[in-house]
């Protein structure tokens, strides 16, 4: 759903520079074949490189912009520690989605990736220091679904601590 909103923009722009041509009388027909070719040609590139590469330098920094975790400080100055990640439903099978060890369960907010909103959707049934437990009652919640956990993280010690930095 996001490279959709992406096209969106890129046909808005060529759009854009299209009615600014003909404002300007400048439209004839070569210039209107120019930019319709261009646009065409663009948007095909465009199609091809995401569906033949999703996983591309270009997604995965939009992706790592929309992404919150990390450690951050609240108004009384205390470490909250973020972590965010993704489960996707397409059965009534609970799902089990591991996450860094917390001093204690966290808080955990759960919301769809694509933005509907329904009366059904993927609920919280367990939440562990190190786990969370995801299940659907209704075939309506099945879909991509991004979640949040706040709270106080378990810091790595020694050994373990050298490598990962």
């Amino acid at each position: 759903m996001d490279y959709f909103f992406i096209f969106g923009n890129i046909a808005s722009i060529a759009a854009l520079i299209g009615f600014v041509l003909q404002i300007h009388g400048m439209s004839n027909n070569l210039t209107l074949r120019d930019t319709v070719l261009v646009t065409v040609v663009a948007t095909l590139v465009f199609w091809i490189y995401f569906y033949f590469s999703p996983k591309n330098k270009i997604s995965e920094k939009i992706k790592s912009r929309l992404s919150y975790s990390g450690r951050y400080r609240d108004s009384r100055d205390l470490q909250i520690d973020v972590y965010e990640g993704e489960f996707t439903t397409d059965g009534f099978s609970p799902i089990e989605v591991p996450i860094p060890p917390f001093e204690a369960a966290p808080d955990v907010t759960v919301f769809r990736k694509d933005g509907k909103t329904s009366a059904h959707s993927a609920s919280i049934s367990q939440v562990t220091p190190d786990v969370i437990r995801f299940s659907v009652t209704n075939s309506t919640a099945f879909g991509t679904y991004g979640f949040r956990a706040r709270g106080k993280m378990l810091s790595l010690v020694g050994a373990a601590a050298a490598v990962g930095n």
